[in-house]
């Protein structure tokens, strides 16, 4: 035993010294696995590497015990291994197959022959020569063989590569792969280019994110760009960064060019960086370079994008300052194999292909990696050099420049000549040089006689004709002289036929004075006193219209505020009336008790200059806010609309209304947002929308396609100039500029009204279905027409023009317009006579109800009405005076005028002396030519005042705690006339319980809702809800400004409230992205505030009720009677104290008509909230 222990050492030891002493010099193991030994003991396994353990149990056949317990023919054992029947310099690649497969079951025909071992996950080879193993099942697994490493040698052929093309060219050169060594060589190429198309655009902490500068412009309409907080985003089509955080028209990946194929482009900042975008940079991205991919939609543009720094928004001031590079795709080089293996002693070709197509001139450079399995030389770099000569490409845009006709010989802004624009450009890929741009004649004269245009740039030149010679044909040619090798030289020919010019001879003014329902026709002449042919176009615009016309084009600023349309204006959507009367809700909140009502008896007037004309007459659908009548005017630089309603308005300054009228500016349903989308029958391409909201608010909306977002966007352009409700009455005004409709000669539109409260359905849709698709104005005025309105008059000759007056369908007053003559005269290109219309209209007087009836009046008391007077006519009324009969009516004005359907209401005062029925009579005198003399009935019936009665006149009360108590107020008539009377409660401060000087029970109670937005405020909403009922809301996506306080201010009753705040992304309002919060306030008292709420936070509370009631509130007391109140005293809930608040008894007594009775009231004990805190043996309530 001791010597075969002895021998085992020896042995050991010898394959140590073999191993250590072959792996150094000669690379060759020799490993024997003894029959019957413990396969599980490291000197009975041949361990090659970490990974591959070779051994074998008593019988099967080998296997790799670092990965599995046995051998396994289904997994190819030993796994991790092939083999090859052969050396492995003689081994092809497809050869390698599993050690059983290998030797075909019977491995006793591989000893003492070499066969090759390779080890796929190491690149590693050996050969192997067998020297023993046992078979049978018996036979104890033992096994020999000496192993010898191989490995392939890489040799590349030549050491560098440089091509010079010119842009367009190709040319393919070839790099040899050679394998010098013993075995296979696996190899793969990839190309790190060292000259690249980059940009690397820098934005600075706290800079102004509309300057140029500090955007990075990538194409026409990919500017971006950051704000001082948030993520980045496009400028050109969004005015901030909006939820999912996407710059509009790109979609992003994580990765580089190689991943294109196989990444999803998605969102900049929730998709790809998770909503955490600066972490996800600043510890990720940045500190390990690397890029993420930025698609131009659009353009079907990649570009790989290493951002270098991102100043996040919640550290220090923020700032939003940011950093990156951004590399354009490489195409120069083309591989024909990417990867392979060459076996021992042979060669590969690989093809490289130098493409210039569609290169700039310049040197670029990349580095050429082979990496491979030769463990000497893993990886070698072939630089590669390509040098693009590119060429320029001139263009010019007109081959023959032709004046046609000038003017010569006259005295006028041409001085004797005129000028055209030629244009010309570069389309080629490298600088182009134009050394001499000249004309071979003197009368001509070019803006500039040399450039250098960098690819893609073009310039304007101005050619210039000038002569003193008179009339004939000039003609010249214009050189051209470049580099571009294929156009050197280029000829323009120019062309001029100088001639003399007409004269235009026209009127300054015509006019005619017509009556309402009239026309007239009145000619003038325009006359040709010069020489050639005078061409003439009339036009004709409101005289306080704007002034010369001009191709309507957007002047949406990009920085404006942008909303997407669907959401906001689609206004038959469900979800937009909900953002919507919401809106209304806060800005009626906001607008407190500004709501512009008045009296009703003020005097309801309008401007004079104001011609309004009535363009259509909408059906009545009896939905509230129902329209009647559209009117329109256009008064210095406005455009206004006025409609009016088929009910009356109690006070529209305090109800809640939304209007949104859709204009199709160009008159083509074709162009702008198709309204027909939502509203089928509306045949409108609206290019700009107007917003009012029944107070004062509203705007002006452009409407455009975005490409970016794949949908119609509203742009912000402008507030309304008039916006006018008439309190009482059932008509509103709005003007907006008129300069927006500049270049249109009229508009064609439909109107959208919704009360915002009451059922959905309640909107009225004008035009009404059925009676037309729009409405229609036209910007000329339809009382003036022309017979001739252009044409040709030849030299000495005149044209009779006849100009009709028609003053149907209009009211009467002053009408101007300005006749614009467009011709062809140098001297006079604009013309413009005025045209006047006088227009006398018929007034026609009415009176509502046909009488004034003042009621009940009390005997020796004044008593007062108003008597409205209507003008429904067409000319102003004149009232001359107003007069009675009685000497017991006062009159409180007798002369005034009232315009075309409008009103005025007059006072009318009367003290009754004798009792009984009175009747008079009120005349009116006016310029009503059917009507002149109106009488209106007055009557009344005079009867003794009532006189009011309080019993007692002050209550002095005590109460427990908790307890309650009922009080008698008798109110008596003493009279001659029924009295009528309403009681109510009014608080002075007396429930003050937490002594801050307020009456915590005050009836009117002011809720305040604040917060404060963090920098994603889209995704905040909240709702209140009082008893469990929907009081109001503000949805998600409602809020769109950074770090902004908004609040919401409302009146409500006593009751149980629940208020609930939610966040979209489940991280609150603060302190991850900006630090937002939000404030409950009740009665100016804080009552609840937060922000780091995750992703809802809910807060309840309760407004208690009166602690006085009364019963009845109202009621009528008999001459000599009387009627008792039950005042109701509870005192639940209250801490002792005393708490005062008044009675207010109002009534028709005429000299009583409001009486004030006091009450006080002490309550003695503990509050039922306080007797929880006591003993249960000392409690109130056992």
């Amino acid at each position: 035993m001791i010597l075969g222990k002895q021998k085992n050492l020896i042995l050991n030891l010898f394959f140590i010294f073999v191993f250590v002493f072959n792996g150094i010099l000669a690379e060759t193991v020799v490993f024997t696995k003894a029959d019957s030994a413990d396969w599980t003991v490291e000197e009975n396994q041949d361990r090659i590497t970490d990974n591959v353990w070779i051994t074998r149990k008593h019988n099967q056949s080998i296997f790799n015990i670092a990965v599995e317990s046995g051998y396994s023919g289904s997994s190819g054992s030993p796994v991790g291994t092939l083999w090859s029947n052969s050396t492995s310099s003689t081994a092809s690649p497809e050869s390698y197959t599993n050690f059983v497969a290998m030797h075909g079951g019977s491995p006793s025909s591989i000893i003492n022959d070499t066969v090759s071992l390779y080890l796929p996950d190491e690149g590693l080879y050996f050969d192997v020569t067998f020297t023993s193993y046992s078979g049978g099942p018996n036979g104890g697994g033992g096994f020999s063989y000496s192993r010898t490493s191989v490995t392939p040698s890489l040799v590349v052929s030549p050491d560098s590569l440089s091509a010079d093309l010119n842009t367009g060219e190709t040319i393919t050169q070839t790099l040899t792969l050679t394998n010098s060594g013993d075995s296979n060589l696996n190899w793969e190429i990839d190309i790190d280019w060292i000259t690249m198309d980059s940009v690397t655009f820098v934005k600075e902490n706290n800079v102004d994110h509309h300057l140029p500068v500090n955007q990075d412009r990538i194409t026409d309409d990919i500017w971006i760009t950051r704000e001082q907080g948030g993520a980045i985003f496009n400028i050109f089509y969004e005015s901030q960064d909006w939820h999912p955080h996407n710059p509009a028209g790109t979609e992003w990946a994580a990765g580089s060019f190689d991943d294109i194929g196989s990444v999803v482009f998605e969102t900049f900042g929730t998709d790809v960086l998770g909503h955490s975008i600066g972490d996800s940079l600043n510890n990720y991205f940045i500190p390990n370079n690397l890029p993420l991919l930025m698609h131009l939609i659009d353009d079907d543009v990649y570009y790989e994008v290493y951002f270098h720094s991102w100043q996040l928004g919640n550290v220090g001031d923020g700032g939003g300052g940011f950093s990156y590079t951004r590399v354009t795709e490489p195409r120069a080089i083309h591989l024909s194999s990417e990867s392979g293996t060459v076996a021992a002693g042979s060669s590969f070709d690989v093809d490289v292909m130098f493409d210039a197509s569609g290169m700039y001139s310049g040197d670029y450079y990349a580095n050429i990696t082979i990496s491979s399995n030769d463990t000497s030389n893993a990886q070698i770099v072939v630089p590669a050099h390509l040098s693009v000569t590119g060429s320029p490409n001139i263009w010019v845009e007109e081959d023959t420049l032709d004046f046609g006709e000038v003017f010569v010989n006259y005295s006028g802004p041409g001085n004797y000549g005129g000028s055209k624009e030629l244009r010309m450009g570069n389309n080629g890929t490298d600088i182009l040089n134009v050394s001499s741009i000249t004309v071979d004649n003197a009368a001509f004269t070019i803006s500039q006689s040399s450039a250098t245009l960098d690819h893609g740039e073009n310039l304007s030149l101005t050619i210039n004709f000038m002569t003193a010679d008179g009339v004939g044909s000039y003609n010249a040619n214009i050189t051209i002289v470049s580099d571009d090798s294929d156009e050197g030289t280029i000829t323009i020919p120019v062309i001029v036929d100088a001639v003399e010019p007409p004269v235009l001879s026209a009127p300054d003014s015509i006019s005619a004075a017509i009556n309402v329902g009239d026309s007239l026709g009145q000619s003038f002449t325009l006359s040709n006193t010069g020489v050639g042919e005078l061409t003439y176009e009339l036009d004709v615009i409101a005289r306080s219209q704007r002034g010369e016309p001009r191709p309507y084009v957007s002047q949406a600023n990009p920085q404006a505020r942008r909303l997407p349309f669907d959401g906001y204006f689609d206004y038959t959507n469900s979800e937009t009336r909900q953002r919507m009367r919401e809106k209304a809700l806060q800005l009626s909140n906001d607008s407190g008790n500004n709501n512009h009502s008045e009296t009703n008896h003020t005097t309801v007037s309008r401007d004079n200059n104001y011609t309004w004309e009535l363009i259509h007459t909408d059906q009545n659908n009896g939905t509230p806010f129902d329209l009647r009548n559209i009117y329109m005017d256009e008064q210095n630089g406005e455009l206004l609309f006025k409609w009016d309603s088929y009910e009356s308005w109690d006070n529209p300054g305090e109800l809640l209304g939304i209007t949104f009228i859709y204009i199709d500016v160009d008159q083509n349903p074709n162009t702008g947002r198709p309204i027909s989308d939502f509203i089928p029958y509306f045949n409108i391409g609206a290019e700009i929308g107007i917003v009012r909201w029944n107070h004062e608010f509203g705007g002006v909306w452009e409407y455009q396609y975005s490409p970016g977002f794949n949908a119609w966007i509203s742009i912000d352009i402008d507030t309304l100039r008039t916006n006018y409700m008439v309190p009482y009455g059932n008509e509103a005004i709005i003007g907006v500029k008129a300069g927006w409709f500049d270049g249109s000669s009229g508009i064609n539109f439909g109107i959208v009204v919704d009360n915002a409260i009451g059922d959905d359905n309640d909107v009225d849709l004008v035009p009404s279905f059925g009676s037309g698709s729009y409405i229609t104005y036209n910007f000329k005025p339809n009382w003036l027409s022309f017979d001739l309105p252009n044409g040709v008059i030849p030299t000495g000759s005149s044209q009779d023009i006849i100009a009709t007056f028609n003053g149907s369908a209009m009211l009467g007053g002053e009408y101007f317009a300005d006749i614009n003559v467009a011709t062809n005269d140098p001297i006079t290109p604009q013309y413009t006579i005025l045209a006047h219309m006088s227009l006398t209209g018929i007034p026609n007087v009415f009176v509502e109800n046909d009488a004034v009836d003042f009621g009940i009046s009390y005997l020796d008391f004044a008593d007062e009405t108003y008597l409205k007077i209507h003008n429904n006519g067409t000319g102003v009324l004149e009232i001359q005076n107003i007069t009675t009969d009685s000497e017991n009516i006062t009159v409180s004005e007798t002369s005034l005028d009232i315009d075309p359907l409008e009103m005025d209401s007059i006072e009318l005062s009367l003290v009754g002396t004798d009792l009984g029925d009175f009747s008079a009579n009120v005349t009116i005198t006016s310029n009503d030519p059917d009507n002149p003399t109106l009488s209106v009935p007055v009557t009344s019936t005079i009867v003794l005042a009532p006189n009011v009665g309080l019993d007692p006149g002050s209550f002095i009360l005590e109460v427990e705690s908790g307890a309650s108590i009922v009080e008698v107020l008798t109110i008596s008539n003493s009279g001659g006339s029924n009295l009528e009377f309403d009681v109510e409660v009014v608080y002075d401060g007396g429930r003050d319980q937490n002594n801050d000087g307020e009456d915590d029970f005050n009836t009117d109670n002011q809720l305040r809702i604040e917060i404060l937005t963090d920098n994603y405020p889209e995704e905040t909403s909240w709702v209140l809800y009082q008893d469990g009922s929907l009081l109001a809301s503000i949805s998600q996506g409602s809020l769109n400004s950074q770090g902004t306080l908004y609040t919401w201010d409302y009146e409500v009753p006593a009751g149980e409230y629940r208020f609930v705040i939610n966040d979209a992304y489940s991280d609150g309002i603060c302190c991850g992205y900006g630090v937002g919060e939000y404030n409950l306030y009740l009665n100016d008292e804080l009552i609840a505030t937060g922000g780091e709420f995750g992703a809802s936070e809910t807060v309840e509370f309760t407004i208690l009720d009166d602690w006085l009631t009364m019963n009845p509130l109202s009621g009528t007391v008999s001459p000599e009677g009387s009627a008792g109140v039950l005042l109701n005293v509870n005192a639940a809930g209250m801490d002792p104290g005393v708490y005062s608040a008044g009675i207010s008894v109002n009534s028709n007594d005429p000299d009583q008509g409001a009486v004030i009775i006091p009450l006080s009231l002490t309550v003695n004990g503990m509050s039922s909230e306080n007797e929880s805190l006591l003993p249960a043996e000392f409690a109130l309530h056992q």
